[in-house]
């Protein structure tokens, strides 16, 4: 039998096996020839060809073809940090066709709710000119207010879910003016 192994993680596998948690001989097997590809949202310039791929590959399996994004849907769909990388990205497409007809422009209202939380917020801010420093202070208030209904109040869950310490969330919220 001739076989060739292709196989794919997310996981630091050499640093794995530094730890003990994955089999060094696996690993010297596996690692012959290493490819790294980066994650979505290293290459941005990507995320659209892809969303283009994905609406007419699953479009027509779906009996929906001819869709197609708007530019703000584009735009939204750009500006999304993509946690679950590509496939987040394709179960994204599928979400936006199973709500469009054929050969509909798909706009970003039509894509998920949590893609445009950041949007939101900006929108929020309206046209008025403003110095940089409110504008961000605003945002920023914006965003400890939705994190701290995420968790119910709970300030040590949304310290550290923010990825900061209680005192400085502490800190914001009084600088803020956040209750």
């Amino acid at each position: 039998v001739d076989v060739r192994v292709i196989a794919a993680t997310n996981r630091e596998l050499r640093r794995e096996v530094d730890r003990g948690a994955f089999r060094a001989d696996l690993y010297y097997r596996l690692a012959v020839f290493p490819i790294r590809v980066p994650a979505l949202r290293e290459r941005r310039e990507d995320i659209e060809p892809l969303a283009r791929h994905f609406l007419a590959l699953h479009g027509e399996r779906e009996g929906k073809p001819g869709c197609r994004l708007a530019p703000d849907a584009c735009h939204l769909l750009c500006s999304h940090s993509w946690p679950g990388n590509v496939r987040e990205l394709e179960n994204e497409m599928l979400r936006a066709l199973a709500l469009s007809e054929p050969g509909e422009t798909i706009p970003a209202a039509r894509l998920s709710p949590r893609l445009g939380e950041t949007i939101e917020a900006v929108r929020e801010l309206g046209a008025e000119a403003e110095p940089l420093r409110v504008t961000l202070a605003r945002v920023e208030s914006w965003l400890l207010r939705r994190s701290l209904a995420r968790h119910g109040g709970r300030r040590a869950e949304t310290a550290r879910a923010l990825g900061i310490t209680r005192e400085g969330l502490h800190k914001k919220l009084k600088r803020l003016g956040v209750s």
